[in-house]
């Protein structure tokens, strides 16, 4: 098969990058099918004779991911959002609105070939809601009225600007808001390297590659009581202590960028507007258990943010944070950007590593766990996207201050994403242990007259 020369040079990037070829038929699977709007049978057979699979291989990966398409869609693929936070501000009624304005169904393609309709299911756009993606642009805040200048725009043949960052994540802070891993949001380019800098990035690797031991960072990240802030709440600095210390296997670190629970969009600002410092925690882990790689793994429709903390990943190795012998300290750490294809399950640990491996995203039966066999069957440690980006201040501060933010046995801070029937939503920062009750209530005081709550 004959490919442009940018997806060749692509597919040569990406079928060299990895310690196992397979890893690559994902990633590969997407940038194909956005150059030619589909996989087709001779695209399967390319890709099983470049990774030394058999077709049926790259066939039954490419049948369970939802963003994978067998046949072609639209110039123009509409997704419109049906879960709940959007369903409870208008959801469904676009979708409606949807198939009338296209006069089409749920994954069907107008005749002219230009639109084609899916609802999906959360797309991280949560406190923007009712929101839709046409291919890897955000629109948010819809009404039926807004979506029709959209389609209309792009019928003739323009780009209606999409969503630059996700709405609730830059607005007037709260007076209980604790700022921590959200302080540089708002910040003039705060996604680069420089500005990062001139804010206090990457001093705490300093610290911890320059002043402390691995077995000396466990133990602050042990003592800041920070808990998996992707749901399961396991202590981190335990959960990386699991790690065996005199393993000949290469160990890996593992950033859990799947954000796709609804109601959960805190992970995509993160990356969006402060990806230094999740590189900078990610780079410390590794440093913990001596890992030398790391992989964030990024769910499929943050094709945006991807680009974003990728260019950041590039400002890294440049300035001599990421690579070989960083900052002089004999330690070399490589990171790499992997992306999703549409898969929820994929946001459990062992299915995420199944995926970046390749395969179907089926859960993994534990034991053996993770920090024993994880990824290519080495030990590795899996953590969210929230959790590495507060490594850096636990560093900094040390981990009992850290602690003292938050309660006894769960310290710091969380992000608090706030969707559906409210007046106000938005992504806050609050210490652990405050009351919701109060925070709610407080929030929408200003509301109170104009608008009484029901008891």
């Amino acid at each position: 098969m004959e490919l442009s020369p940018k997806l060749a040079a692509k597919f040569e990037l990406l079928q060299n990058r990895y310690p196992v070829k397979r890893s690559a038929l994902i990633p590969m699977m997407l940038y194909a099918q956005d150059e030619y709007g589909y996989i087709s049978d001779d695209m399967v057979n390319e890709l099983a004779s470049r990774l030394d699979l058999r077709p049926v291989e790259v066939e039954e990966t490419l049948a369970y991911y939802s963003m994978l398409h067998r046949k072609p869609v639209g110039k123009h693929h509409v997704q419109v959002c049906t879960n709940v936070a959007c369903m409870l501000r208008g959801g469904a009624q676009l979708l409606q609105h949807a198939k009338k304005r296209l006069e089409i169904g749920h994954k069907e393609v107008t005749q002219d070939g230009v639109f084609s309709l899916e609802e999906v299911e959360c797309i991280g756009a949560c406190t923007g809601a009712p929101a839709m993606q046409v291919n890897y642009d955000y629109y948010e805040n819809l009404t039926p009225l807004k979506f029709d200048r959209i389609i209309e725009e792009l019928d003739n043949g323009g780009r209606p600007a999409p969503v630059p960052v996700i709405t609730g994540a830059l607005r007037e802070r709260n007076a209980l808001e604790v700022p921590l891993i959200s302080k540089r949001w708002g910040i003039k380019d705060s996604h680069k390297i420089d500005v990062y800098l001139q804010n206090g990035g990457y001093q705490a690797l300093e610290k911890a590659l320059q002043q402390m031991t691995p077995e000396s960072i466990i133990d602050e990240v042990k003592k800041s009581s920070l808990r998996g802030r992707g749901g399961a709440g396991f202590p981190t600095g335990m959960k990386w202590s699991f790690v065996p210390k005199d393993s000949p296997k290469p160990k890996y670190v593992i950033c859990n960028a799947d954000e796709s629970e609804p109601g959960s969009c805190k992970d995509r600002p993160l990356m969006e507007m402060d990806p230094h410092q999740l590189i900078e925690g990610i780079i410390i882990a590794g440093r913990a258990i001596d890992a030398h790689r790391g992989f964030i793994y990024i769910r499929g429709e943050y094709r945006y943010v991807l680009d974003i903390v990728d260019a950041a990943i590039a400002e890294a190795y440049a300035r001599g944070y990421l690579g070989s012998n960083i900052l002089g300290s004999g330690f070399d750490f490589d990171l790499l950007i992997h992306t999703g294809a549409g898969a929820y399950e994929c946001g459990e640990e062992s299915a995420l590593m199944e995926s970046l491996e390749g395969k179907r995203g089926y859960p993994r039966i534990k034991p053996p766990f993770p920090a024993i066999v994880g990824l290519y069957g080495c030990p590795t440690i899996i953590n969210n996207v929230e959790s590495l980006s507060s490594v850096p201040s636990i560093i900094l501060e040390g981990g009992e201050a850290y602690a003292n933010r938050g309660t006894p046995k769960n310290g710091g801070t969380r992000l608090l994403c706030v969707s559906g029937h409210v007046h106000k939503p938005g992504i806050y920062e609050i210490p652990l242990g405050m009351n919701m009750k109060k925070f709610i209530m407080k929030w929408l005081a200003a509301y109170a007259a104009e608008r009484p709550l029901k008891q």
